[in-house]
């Protein structure tokens, strides 16, 4: 995790071939795999829509909602996994919850 006592980590994951050239890097979609942990203490998790924008030297996400599907997402003591596709951040250094 790049950020060990948030409540989200974020991982960069990309592929690119070396026949690109930069123009095309820069403008490429970048996969981000996102862990989010909600406590396991008392009061923790919601049932209330959550957002997340990711901020990097290069750029930062829209305000965007964290939906996979699945029901239960932010309850007390869960984990829950999200993808977010958007340009090239760079280095994250901010998450917003």
């Amino acid at each position: 995790p790049l950020f060990r006592s948030a409540p989200a980590a974020v991982n960069m994951k990309t592929k690119l071939s070396n026949s690109q050239n930069r123009g095309e890097r820069e403008n490429e979609k970048r996969v981000y795999d996102i862990l989010v942990v909600t406590g396991d203490v008392r009061g923790a998790g919601t049932d209330a829509n959550v957002f997340l924008t990711v901020f990097g030297n290069e750029g930062s996400t829209r305000k965007t909602k964290l939906a996979n599907g699945l029901t239960g997402n932010f309850n007390r003591g869960k984990e829950a996994k999200f993808r977010m596709r958007c340009a090239r951040l760079g280095t994250i250094h901010k998450i917003r919850i």
